[in-house]
Protein backbone atom coordinates (compact mmCIF):
# COMPACT_ATOMS: atom_id res chain seq x y z
CA UNK A 1 0.00 0.00 0.00
CA UNK A 2 1.02 3.36 -0.99
CA UNK A 3 1.96 6.37 1.97
CA UNK A 4 0.13 9.13 0.60
CA UNK A 5 1.56 11.00 3.71
CA UNK A 6 5.31 11.08 4.40
CA UNK A 7 6.46 12.06 7.72
CA UNK A 8 8.41 14.79 6.04
CA UNK A 9 5.58 16.29 4.76
CA UNK A 10 3.72 16.87 8.06
CA UNK A 11 7.12 17.60 9.83
CA UNK A 12 6.66 20.44 7.06
CA UNK A 13 3.03 21.63 7.67
CA UNK A 14 3.48 21.79 11.38
CA UNK A 15 6.64 23.79 10.98
CA UNK A 16 4.29 26.14 9.10
CA UNK A 17 1.48 26.31 11.14
CA UNK A 18 3.65 26.69 13.87
CA UNK A 19 5.37 29.81 11.83
CA UNK A 20 2.12 31.34 11.01
CA UNK A 21 0.67 31.49 14.68
CA UNK A 22 3.53 33.02 15.79
CA UNK A 23 3.56 35.77 12.91
CA UNK A 24 -0.43 35.91 14.00
CA UNK A 25 0.64 36.53 17.75
CA UNK A 26 3.35 39.55 16.26
CA UNK A 27 0.84 41.19 14.18
CA UNK A 28 -2.01 40.84 17.08
CA UNK A 29 0.36 43.27 19.38
CA UNK A 30 0.85 45.96 16.75
CA UNK A 31 -1.81 48.51 17.86
CA UNK A 32 -2.44 51.83 17.10
CA UNK A 33 -3.06 52.91 20.42
CA UNK A 34 -0.14 55.39 21.57
CA UNK A 35 0.66 55.24 25.52
CA UNK A 36 3.33 56.91 26.98
CA UNK A 37 5.59 56.15 29.94
CA UNK A 38 8.07 57.60 31.93
CA UNK A 39 10.78 56.13 33.45
CA UNK A 40 13.77 57.31 35.74
CA UNK A 41 17.24 56.19 34.56
CA UNK A 42 19.84 55.99 37.55
CA UNK A 43 23.27 56.19 36.56
CA UNK A 44 25.62 53.43 37.92
CA UNK A 45 29.03 54.33 38.68
CA UNK A 46 31.92 52.08 39.75
CA UNK A 47 34.97 53.57 41.68
CA UNK A 48 38.15 52.99 40.33
CA UNK A 49 38.92 50.86 43.39
CA UNK A 50 36.78 48.46 42.60
CA UNK A 51 38.25 47.79 39.84
CA UNK A 52 41.76 47.27 41.51
CA UNK A 53 39.85 44.73 44.08
CA UNK A 54 38.31 43.18 41.43
CA UNK A 55 41.77 42.34 39.65
CA UNK A 56 43.08 41.42 42.80
CA UNK A 57 40.33 38.82 43.39
CA UNK A 58 40.55 37.15 39.84
CA UNK A 59 44.80 37.24 40.29
CA UNK A 60 44.36 35.15 43.69
CA UNK A 61 41.34 33.00 42.29
CA UNK A 62 43.69 32.37 39.30
CA UNK A 63 46.55 31.32 41.67
CA UNK A 64 45.15 28.84 44.02
CA UNK A 65 43.17 26.94 40.72
CA UNK A 66 46.72 26.87 38.61
CA UNK A 67 48.71 25.90 41.80
CA UNK A 68 46.29 23.92 43.22
CA UNK A 69 47.00 19.98 41.99
CA UNK A 70 48.27 16.57 43.62
CA UNK A 71 50.97 17.30 45.75
CA UNK A 72 51.53 13.57 46.45
CA UNK A 73 54.31 11.74 44.26
CA UNK A 74 54.49 8.22 43.19
CA UNK A 75 57.26 6.50 43.03
CA UNK A 76 57.00 3.11 40.63
CA UNK A 77 60.14 0.36 41.53
CA UNK A 78 60.06 -2.20 39.22
CA UNK A 79 61.92 -5.35 39.28
CA UNK A 80 61.76 -8.67 36.60
CA UNK A 81 58.21 -9.74 37.84
CA UNK A 82 57.19 -8.06 40.85
CA UNK A 83 55.63 -3.86 40.49
CA UNK A 84 55.82 -1.94 44.11
CA UNK A 85 54.63 1.14 44.86
CA UNK A 86 55.08 3.65 47.01
CA UNK A 87 53.08 6.77 47.82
Amino acid sequence: MKKYVSIASLKNAFALFVFSFIQLMVFAQDSSVTTTTTTKETKVVIEPWMYVVGGIVLLILLIALLRGGSKEKVVVNRTSNTTTREI
